[in-house]
């Protein structure tokens, strides 16, 4: 790995130090990311990863964990992941990180693609699983991520479209409350998927899926999918899907 040393401060933590303050520091952050108090403890945070790609990792890891357990938290976790982003853009470069073409990734692109693989490990374990309740935040945090238009989208969006893939092609889409969490996800993240964003999006392919569940599955489960397909219809207009009144 090579990186700029004199962007590196000399007054890194051990790493075993470094380890447990992040993961203190992490637990007691409010879950209220306007505040000033928590721009300055990502800004302490990011400063003592710079040149290591090891910490930016561990601390990419941290607040994920965190945000799996609380979907509350989802809105916090992508301001400090934008925060991070735009910290590391132009002070983290790791030549173990390049693109398709051979180029260097800088620090907003490599934040991305970690987070990025921690979802896809994520989704492979939530597909298997006959409650997607085990791990709350991840399609909230999903849905956020998406609509918050960190970069580069093509990535994220790639990401969204294969949960959604694999989700609704899942065995366990009708065990327990796991429809209602897909359905909630759908309705967050379709309107701009419905813009066509950066690449052609598969996303009426899902939709034409749920439309052949629709005309099988029980009764309560085809309203919902019908009450579905009317928002699409009307723009994702609540008042106008539900008609005149």
């Amino acid at each position: 790995m090579e990186y700029n040393s004199a962007l590196v401060p000399s007054n890194l933590l051990p790493v075993n130090t470094y380890t447990r303050w992040i993961q203190v520091t992490i637990d007691n952050l409010p879950n209220d990311a306007t505040k000033a108090s928590t721009r300055g403890v990502m800004a302490g945070l990011s400063e003592q990863v710079y040149g290591q790609a090891s910490r930016l990792d561990l601390l990419i890891k941290t607040i994920f964990d965190k945000l799996m357990l609380d979907k509350h938290w989802a809105l916090t976790a992508v301001f400090l992941y934008h925060h991070l982003s735009n910290i590391m853009e132009y002070n983290f470069f790791d030549r173990s990180y390049v693109d398709g073409k051979g180029k260097i990734l800088t620090g907003s692109k490599v934040v991305l693609r970690t987070l990025m693989h921690y979802s896809e490990v994520t989704l492979k374990s939530l597909v298997v699983s006959n409650s997607w309740y085990i791990c709350p935040g991840f399609l909230p945090f999903l849905a956020e991520l998406w609509r918050s238009d960190l970069q580069p989208a093509a990535m994220l969006q790639k990401m969204l479209e294969e949960t959604i893939d694999m989700l609704n092609s899942s065995d366990s889409l009708f065990a327990g409350d796991n429809f209602d969490i897909f359905i909630e996800f759908i309705v967050l993240v379709g309107p701009k998927l419905d813009e066509g964003a950066m690449e052609p999006s598969d996303f009426t392919a899902c939709i034409n899926r749920l439309r052949k569940h629709g005309m099988t599955a029980p009764l309560t489960i085809a309203v919902t999918i019908g009450g579905l397909l009317r928002l699409r219809e009307h723009g994702w207009d609540r008042e106008a899907s539900l008609g005149p009144h």
